[in-house]
């Protein structure tokens, strides 16, 4: 009882930006991952959602102890709603790059950070590259069979964010995760015309995109492919509902 009272984060990361600036340089100094979790959890009031996504980024970039991430798992899920497009699109890439085995506590973080997404309205996410970034973690857990119904939500409206104002790689890489997710996002039997609009309508401004922006052949590979991938899935939803 007593290491899991430990190892829960608290229910609320809301330190004023003025605590969370000082608390995050000081997470800068610590030598590892692990010791700047330690540091949070010892310091957990005066942190907020920004301290938490950039520790958990950090424990999944340079690899982190199996308690840190399980209590950075919960600190994401507890901050997941405070957080802006940049903290959750890099929450949502570190929770798909964590090594880590796959629990329940990733599993419940990587939820609410695609609900959390999938509410954000598209002309909040200004950043091209924050909408690659997320679209790219959701599309994959799709695949893979994780968060499905919070990232399907997410993928839509990530897909309203883009490609307006996009790199070709940015486009290419949004244009992929809606392929990956085709199955859960544009199954056989959909009845949601709503998404088949959303994606149709994705299509078209890609295709404006590409008529403006120089592609290099990785880009026109990857969108040629998800193109081609994408337009099956939203053929056979039309001919089905129709």
């Amino acid at each position: 009882v007593a290491l899991a009272g430990a190892l829960a984060p608290p229910g609320r990361w809301d330190a004023p930006p003025h605590t969370s600036r000082e608390l995050q340089r000081a997470l800068g100094d610590c030598p590892t991952a692990d010791a700047a979790c330690a540091l949070l959890q010892e310091r957990a009031h005066d942190g907020n959602e920004v301290n938490v996504a950039a520790t958990l980024v950090r424990a999944a970039r340079e690899g982190a102890s199996r308690s840190t991430l399980r209590y950075l798992y919960g600190a994401c899920r507890a901050s997941a709603g405070r957080m802006a497009p940049r903290q959750l699109a890099n929450a949502a890439r570190a929770l798909r790059l964590a090594d880590d085995d796959e629990t329940a506590e990733r599993e419940a973080a990587l939820v609410a950070v695609c609900a959390c997404v999938a509410m954000t309205p598209p002309a909040e996410w200004t950043n091209a590259r924050e909408v690659a970034m997320a679209a790219w973690a959701c599309g994959d857990a799709c695949a893979k069979g994780r968060a499905d119904e919070q990232a399907v939500y997410a993928l839509r409206t990530l897909s309203n964010a883009a490609p307006r104002g996009f790199a070709a790689r940015e486009a290419s890489d949004v244009a992929w995760a809606l392929a990956a997710a085709r199955e859960r996002l544009l199954p056989p039997a959909a009845t949601d015309n709503a998404t088949v609009a959303d994606v149709a309508a994705f299509l078209d401004r890609l295709a404006d995109h590409a008529r403006s922006v120089s592609y290099a052949p990785r880009d026109v590979a990857t969108a040629l492919w998800a193109c081609a991938k994408i337009a099956e899935a939203v053929e056979s939803c039309v001919e089905i509902n129709q």
